[in-house]
């Protein structure tokens, strides 16, 4: 009689080892399935995204320029790709001007780094004003702007080196800028003909 209890107990034993065992050997592989489901759906919601992008990009400016004015470009900002295992992959794009005369261009730009921003297309009617706030760390930082503008080359070159309006170090040649429209500090950039880019350094 014991020896049978003891049989069952170890097979109640060997029973509970071997589902356990499962458990983890299937949570280990249902895990692994949605990782790699997780993958396979971000890889192919960057590939069709960047697909979309890049055929944008082969518009001229003034299609785009009608596309957003008209606040609608159809299909032509819309792609799907079906895999070969059917499964679908959309994108859409949704077309806006940045940093034109009445809208703010936001960009973050490190010390010591180089930022440069495309003005082609911009008015060449239209003043440029560049505004930056005080660092959190207490530091005032200075700006340095290169302008590049002209209707054809070779084009015509300006340099602006601005001070914050609370800098101590006001003698090292840099013109004091001033607030404005919210922010610590800003210069305006008087009209050029023919805008190309401006390079800005902190």
């Amino acid at each position: 009689m014991n020896e049978k209890g003891q049989t069952l107990i170890v097979v109640m034993m060997v029973m509970i080892i071997a589902l356990a065992t499962g458990l983890v050997v299937s949570e280990r592989i249902i895990s692994g399935q949605r990782r790699t489901t997780t993958l396979d759906s971000s890889s192919r919601a960057l590939f069709v995204a960047e697909a979309l992008v890049e055929r944008i990009l082969n518009y001229t400016p003034s299609t785009l320029d009608t596309y957003i004015t008209n606040n609608s470009c159809g299909s032509n900002c819309a792609l799907t790709i079906v895999g070969d295992d059917n499964i679908t992959a959309d994108a859409v794009a949704t077309l806006a001007f940045s940093g034109n005369s009445t809208d703010t261009f936001d960009i973050d730009v490190n010390k010591d780094e180089t930022y440069e921003i495309n003005l082609i297309g911009y008015s060449g009617s239209a003043a440029i004003e560049l505004c930056w706030d005080d660092a959190t760390t207490g530091d005032n930082p200075s700006v340095y702007v290169t302008y590049i503008h002209g209707s054809a080359s070779p084009y015509t070159m300006n340099k602006y080196a601005y001070n914050s309006a609370s800098t101590l170090y006001s003698s090292n040649g840099f013109t004091s800028s001033a607030p404005a429209d919210g922010y610590s500090n800003c210069f305006t950039i008087t009209a050029k003909t023919g805008p190309q880019f401006i390079r800005v350094r902190p």
